[in-house]
């Protein structure tokens, strides 16, 4: 990162100057005591910040041997190797007699007349991937507080550092509370479905609905095709249960398979399919305009009769109701189970009155497209907070803020 025409009151040099980094104590397991002072570890440092919850402590008596390594409030950890090497956190406000373990280094401010304990986080901040990126060692990656100190950064006055700093948090502040929005907003999106389905599926049951089974409305549950999958196009597409993700296919990945019962087995709009096996047992699918495809022998079809609406029946197999169903008489802590012969004899309550079906499809595909667009802008979101920090820190430390 090149640091050209600063502020003529800025200084660009090694971070060491103004800034060294300490390297906590090579703490033992003979060390550790049930209660205690705290010893903050890689593991410790957690979104920023630094949770002691889970660490393990010295004893109250033994303080005194390690009081250089004893943290304070504000100081900034990095964690130095392992799988969370770069890893930053501040320590709170709660912190009392907490110890810097030998995997984790402290900034320690050398000059505080010329630096501001708030500018070293950001600092760090945008130098964490350049640090990252001087790490050693292949599946145990460390770094060197070494090479950090000898990083080129541009510090500006005491004074502009403090309104840099106020300024940064001032903007990644709103940014933040719009995240929290678009969280917040999401979550909501997620309860939509569910509570309409409840309301149509279990309230509206008692409004002259008639009850069904599935094999009185539909024909018999098919099993499908089984033939190794195949990159090469051999023959028609072979969907799979794995293929089937969030509701969703991209056929575009789905493989291949040789099939000489095509026909029988060839996909087709309308078809309700079911997963049979796995951590996604009894989830369903409604096809829509696949391509030539037949489905594998983990999955169960379905094909609706005239009485009821395939939109309506695959709304109805993702309500509580349905789930209820599937994993009635299954013992606590065992997996739902779906087959032919459960799927067949399930009882659908439904409205006789096509024009009915057809309102309350159009209404949950209302609900379900609003869910999937406040999705959307939160993973816009996600995406924005992702590119601000880092351009605002570059803006910030080019004195351009």
């Amino acid at each position: 990162m090149e640091f050209n025409d600063l502020p003529k009151t800025w200084k660009a040099c090694p971070l060491g100057d103004f800034i060294k980094l300490q390297c906590g104590y090579a703490f033992k397991s003979a060390d550790y005591h049930d209660k205690g002072w705290p010893i903050v570890r890689i593991s410790n440092l957690e979104n920023e910040t630094v949770n002691v919850i889970e660490s393990p402590r010295i004893d109250f008596y033994r303080l005194d041997e390690f009081r250089a390594f004893i943290l304070h409030t504000g100081d900034v950890l990095i964690a130095l190797s392992g799988a969370t090497t770069g890893k930053l956190g501040v320590v709170p406000h709660t912190c009392q007699n907490w110890l810097l373990n030998q995997r984790v280094a402290r900034f320690i401010v050398q000059d505080s007349a010329n630096v501001d304990q708030r500018f070293v986080y950001w600092a760090a901040k945008l130098i964490q991937k350049k640090i990252l990126d001087t790490a050693y060692g292949g599946a145990q990656p460390n770094i060197s507080p070494n090479d950090i100190e000898a990083m080129i950064l541009p510090f500006p006055p005491l004074a502009e550092q403090r309104r840099i700093v106020t300024r940064i948090e001032e903007l990644t502040r709103r940014i933040e509370e719009a995240r929290k929005l678009r969280q917040e907003a999401a979550a909501e999106a997620e309860r939509y479905i569910p509570a309409a389905l409840s309301s149509i599926f279990e309230d509206e049951q008692k409004a002259g609905w008639i009850i069904q089974k599935v094999k009185r409305i539909c024909a018999p549950p098919q099993y499908g095709y089984t033939e190794p999958a195949r990159q090469e196009a051999v023959g028609p597409k072979l969907l799979r249960i794995t293929d089937i993700q969030d509701g969703k296919v991209d056929w575009e990945t789905v493989p291949y398979c040789r099939c000489n019962a095509t026909e029988k087995y060839r996909l087709k709009s309308a078809d309700i399919l079911f997963a049979r096996t796995g951590a996604t047992t009894g989830k369903s699918f409604l096809v829509v305009d696949p391509p030539e495809a037949v489905f594998a022998s983990y999955l169960i079809r379905l094909r609706v009769g005239p009485s009821i609406l395939p939109e309506f029946l695959y709304w109805f197999f993702q309500s509580a109701t349905y789930w209820a169903a599937v994993s009635s008489g299954i013992e606590e802590g065992n997996r739902p189970n779906m087959n032919g012969t459960k799927l067949a004899n399930l009882d659908i309550p439904y409205p006789e009155d096509k024009s009915e079906q057809r309102r309350i499809v159009e209404y949950l595909n209302r609900l379900q497209s609003k869910s999937e667009e406040l999705k959307r802008l939160q993973a816009e979101t996600e995406a924005e907070l992702a590119t601000f920090t880092p351009a605002l820190l570059a803006k910030a430390f080019r004195g351009e803020l």
